[in-house]
Formats: C-alpha cells, sequence, structure tokens
C-alpha cells in the first residue's frame, strides 16, 4: 500500500480499497454459490448480525467463509491504519520546525456488509501468536480509546520527568553543599607576595623619611628649640589671646614724668643705617612728644646683646640663620622695675632686601625698646596702621601712629617746651599717624633736642665711632647671660612664656637681685 502523509488521504485510499475488493469478492461470491459450504471456525470474529443470505434456513455455506475471511482483512487494515496513525501522530509531536496544527483525527472506513447493508467495526488486537481478531462496536471507539490511552501515557510519562528533575536538583544542591563545605576546610591563608612586602616596605620608608625630615628642619635647623615650635598650654597666659596693656601693666625707664631721655647705639651694618634714622626720626618727632632721642655710632657688632650698656638702646644686626625670630628686643629689667638696658637685633637671614619689611622690623624693635606693648596681636582683622600691630603688611604698617605717641604720653610725659598736648579721657583708638612739618619746622620738637650735641648726629654718611663703658657689675652680667641661654634653648627653670602666637613671642626669666630678663620675638612670616 502506498504511503500517505495526510490521514484523510489514507482514510479515502482505504475506502477505494476496501470498494475495489468488495466487489471483487462479490464476483467470486456468484461465481461459488453452486458449490457446497463448509464450515469454517470463525470463533475469533463475531459480526453483529449475520447477512441475509446465510440465515434463510440453510447452513454455513461457502458465503460464510468468504464473509470471515473478508473480515479479517478489514482487521488486518484497520490494524495497519493504527499504527501509520501512531506513527504520523509522534512525528508531527517531534517535529519543532513545523507549527502548522496536527492533522485532525479521522476514523477510519467502515466496512459495510453488502448483503445485509449494516456497518461493521472492529476493535483490533494482536496476540502473541500474530493472530488477528476483530469485534464489532460501535462507531468511533476504536479512534477514542486509543486517544485515551496516548493522553494517559503523556500524564505518566510528564509526572516520571517531574520527579526525575526534583531528585537531579536535591543532588545537585547537596554536591554543591559538600563542595564548598571542602573548599573551607582546604582554604589555606593568603601568603604574602614578594610584591606585596615591597609595597608596605615603601611606604615604611616614605614615612619615615617625612619624620625624619620633619624633626631636621624644625628641629636641627632651628638650633635645637623645639619649645620654639611645640604647642604647649602652659606657655599661655591665663587671659585672652590679647587683652591690650594700660600704661600701668608695663615696664618704663626711669623717668621723672618730662619725657624719656635716651641715647641708642648705632652698631649696625651700612646697608640698614636708612633703616635706623627713619625709625628714630619717626619714634622721636612724635605728637605729643615723650621722647629725646640721640644716637651714637659704635662699632660693628653682630652680638651686641653680649654686651648691653647701662642706661642705653644698642641695635645691631647680621645673618644669624633659622632662628625662627626675624628681630628680637631684650629689655634688662632692673630690681626696682625698671628698664635697665637694651639691645635689639635684626636677622638679615629673612629680610632679602625687603625694604618694607626692614623698615617695619626696625620700627617695632625700638618701640618695644621705649617699653611699649603690641597694639593688636589678631591676625585676619583690619591693620591698625602703626609697627606696633602684628600684621601681614609690613609695608604700609612700619611706623608709629597716635596711639603710641599717646602711650608714650601717658609714661613718660612731655618733653620741656614741647608743644601742648590734651590727652583725651579715653586713649586714642589708634587714629592715624598726623601730617608733619619739615624737619626744620616740627611742631613739638624740643629745645633740649636741637641743642643737644649728640642728637642724631650721625648722618649715614659718616660714622664717628665712640667707646661706651657698659656700667655692668660681673654678677649681674653672669646672670644676665644665663637667663638669656635659658629663654633662648628653652629651659623651663625659672623662664615664663607671657605670650605666644603665630607672629610672635614674649619670655620672661629671673635673674640675681631681682633683676630679669625680658625677650620680645618678632617672627617671620615664611621661609
Amino acid at each position: 500500500m502506498p504511503e500517505y502523509d495526510d490521514d484523510e488521504a489514507i482514510a479515502r485510499a482505504l475506502q477505494e480499497q476496501y470498494n475495489q475488493e468488495d466487489t471483487q469478492q462479490q464476483r467470486q461470491v456468484s461465481a461459488r454459490r453452486s458449490r457446497s459450504a463448509r464450515t469454517t471456525n470463525t470463533n475469533n470474529v463475531v459480526a453483529t448480525a449475520p447477512p441475509e443470505q446465510v440465515v434463510r434456513g440453510q447452513g454455513i455455506s461457502e458465503t460464510d467463509e468468504e464473509y470471515a475471511r473478508r473480515v479479517a482483512r478489514e482487521e488486518e487494515r484497520l490494524y495497519r491504519y493504527y499504527q501509520r496513525r501512531q506513527q504520523s501522530h509522534r512525528s508531527n509531536n517531534s517535529s519543532s520546525s513545523n507549527n502548522r496544527p496536527s492533522a485532525p483525527i479521522i476514523p477510519p472506513p467502515v466496512p459495510v456488509d453488502t448483503n445485509t447493508s449494516r456497518s461493521v467495526t472492529f476493535d483490533v488486537c494482536r496476540s502473541d501468536s500474530g493472530d488477528t481478531h476483530g469485534t464489532t462496536s460501535n462507531e468511533g471507539s476504536a479512534v477514542a480509546e486509543f486517544e485515551d490511552e496516548e493522553y494517559a501515557r503523556r500524564v505518566e510519562q510528564e509526572l516520571l520527568d517531574e520527579e526525575v528533575a526534583r531528585r537531579y536538583q536535591e543532588n545537585e544542591e547537596a554536591r554543591a553543599s559538600r563542595v564548598v563545605a571542602r573548599q573551607v576546610a582546604t582554604e589555606r591563608p593568603p601568603r604574602y607576595s614578594f610584591n606585596c612586602f615591597c609595597g608596605y616596605l615603601v611606604f615604611a620608608t616614605v614615612i619615615g623619611a617625612a619624620v625624619v625630615a620633619f624633626f631636621y628642619f624644625f628641629y636641627i635647623q632651628d638650633n635645637g628649640k623645639p619649645r620654639d615650635w611645640i604647642w604647649d598650654p602652659s606657655d599661655f597666659a591665663d587671659e585672652d589671646p590679647f587683652d591690650a596693656k594700660k600704661p600701668d601693666d608695663v615696664t618704663p625707664w626711669r623717668s621723672n614724668g618730662r619725657g624719656l631721655n635716651v641715647e641708642v647705639l648705632n652698631a649696625l651694618e651700612d646697608n640698614w643705617d636708612e633703616f635706623f634714622y627713619t625709625a628714630i626720626l619717626d619714634w622721636d618727632l612724635g605728637y605729643p612728644d615723650s621722647l629725646t632721642l640721640s644716637t651714637a655710632t659704635v662699632e660693628k657688632d653682630s652680638n651686641c646683646h653680649l654686651h648691653p650698656t647701662q642706661g642705653k638702646v644698642k641695635v645691631c644686626n647680621g645673618d644669624y640663620g633659622r632662628t625662627s625670630w626675624k628681630g628680637i628686643n631684650e629689655v634688662h629689667i632692673d630690681g626696682s622695675g625698671y628698664i635697665y638696658a637694651s639691645t635689639a637685633r635684626l636677622n638679615d637671614f629673612y629680610f632679602d632686601g625687603n625694604k618694607g619689611s626692614m623698615q617695619y622690623t626696625m620700627c617695632h624693635e625700638l618701640g618695644h625698646a621705649w617699653g611699649l606693648p603690641h597694639t593688636d596681636e589678631t591676625f585676619g582683622n583690619k591693620d591698625l596702621g602703626n609697627c606696633m600691630d602684628y600684621t601681614l603688611n609690613e609695608a604700609d604698617n612700619n611706623t608709629p601712629d597716635l596711639s603710641n605717641y599717646d602711650f608714650l604720653f601717658r609714661l613718660y610725659g612731655l618733653v620741656p617746651d614741647a608743644e601742648e598736648y590734651i590727652a583725651p579721657t579715653v586713649a586714642p583708638s589708634y587714629a592715624p599717624l598726623p601730617t608733619f612739618a619739615p624737619i626744620g619746622e616740627l611742631v613739638g620738637v624740643s629745645q633740649q633736642q636741637e641743642q643737644s650735641p649728640g642728637k642724631n648726629k650721625d648722618n649715614g654718611k659718616t660714622r664717628s665711632l665712640e667707646v661706651v663703658e657698659d656700667g655692668y657689675d660681673e654678677e649681674i652680667r653672669a646672670s644676665l647671660a644665663d637667663a638669656r641661654e635659658r629663654i633662648m634653648s628653652g629651659k623651663r627653670d625659672g623662664v615664663r612664656t607671657v605670650y605666644r602666637g603665630s607672629r610672635g613671642e614674649v619670655h620672661e626669666a629671673d635673674m640675681v637681685k631681682g633683676h630679669k630678663l625680658v625677650v620680645h620675638k618678632l617672627l617671620p612670616t615664611a621661609r
């Protein structure tokens, strides 16, 4: 029988073949009607009703034998039909590229008994010996039974697949847990590689070098004085960082209330003469006039602080190196509480030819020599316009102003024949410096100043050296040297830090016979 892809085509082909064979059988039955019938064992096939020709009172004839054979052939055709139907159904389910729906299930052709005009159906089964048996049933029962069995097999297979998948997942999870546990049990601590060790070594070397550099620049280069840069809370006074001092709070020179008359010794290099004499004039020609200053040029002495002179102010300069100060003033106070002598030093290391800074520092250190305190020690506020103010703008604050002159007036009074000055009830709030007349017409210049032969006799061009006796006895001189060494080395024995800030420091040290040394340091802004 030829192969067909469509169930409907198969059914039509079977129907045509059935009709042909039925016609042929009818012809054979007509030809053999005269022959006697033989009994045929048809126990395996039972028709729904025998043909009319057979049951007309005659026995089993030849027609019955042919009928049995025809039924057997139909059973064989049905069996082959269902086999091909199963194969076609399985091929449609397994094909992933063919998306068209499966062909509808068409029942096989129903054979028709030509003698009785009744349809005959068969239940198909195959015995172990290969015999074919058929029984008649209702139309379409074989197809329904086949579909139920196929559906049952599918459901059973899906349940089996689900169970297999569940067991597989459980086995995988158990295996993964065992693998993780085995890895944790066999895991070893990390081993440091050579590159990792080198990285740590480089980091430690950099940190060590930074620490060494820090101590070198701030300790060794600072002449071994760590107290100059290490913060110590005990070094600060209990007062506010700046509490403006009044005349009663400072130590003055001994005076009779008619101004201060003091000589200033010039032990400076020639390049400082311009700034020295400018500062002397600024302080001497103020209003109110409370100072009578005279100058004398002495031998250049960068260590003038080692040779102070009683009753005089001595100024010198030199390149003292990285001392952490650019200007320093030492005031020697006697046992009676008055200034005994004063020296000022200017460190060329920090100036680099900056004239504004040089003039500011000269004016500032001479102001301490007269006994003046700072007018302000706060940075970041508005400049006060005088050289006793801590400022970063030194070029615009390098002269005294009315507040400084008023403070001197309250300390020493007016010099003889000076212009009258009525002091305000409240001290001036750092008023700007008044405008002065030319030097020959100065208001407030005393007769003593004009007649004093030593007053400003140095003009910066001709230096006439004078020999001045210092007036110190050996005990006071030795005590002064010891006090200076204790302050400059940072020792605490008998040393008090009155003030320490970012731009200045004030220290005190006790001496013999009730004397003491007060040191003012002006710190650099850079370098």
